[in-house]
């Protein structure tokens, strides 16, 4: 993965907003909703992209994994295949079920 700053001013228009777009454009975040605004104690503000999904579709990520579902995810680790979007969020709901032992 490949990190780059870029500083660059924004102005605020008119009614007191900032023109976001411009850099967004470069981002290539797929689903990108909105910004998590905070401000640091030395008054910096810090936006931090911000994914969302439908609900149906959040119904796959709090449902509890099963033994089976376990061992089938522990067998897909072993294959020999390139991860992919997927399996990256079972590895992560894995790696939960596996913490609540």
């Amino acid at each position: 993965m490949t990190t780059s700053s870029a500083k660059r001013t924004l102005r605020l228009d008119t009614k007191g907003r900032l023109p976001l777009a411009e850099v967004t454009k470069g981002l290539n975040i797929n689903g990108l909703s909105g910004f998590q605004a905070t401000v640091d104690a030395n008054k910096r503000i810090i936006l931090e992209p911000v994914v969302e999904m439908p609900a149906s579709a959040a119904d796959e990520f709090t449902t509890p994994l099963s033994l089976r579902d376990a061992r089938r995810f522990v067998e897909i680790l072993n294959a020999d295949v390139e991860p992919n979007d997927r399996m990256t969020a079972a590895a992560a709901r894995f790696k939960a079920w596996d913490e609540r032992g």
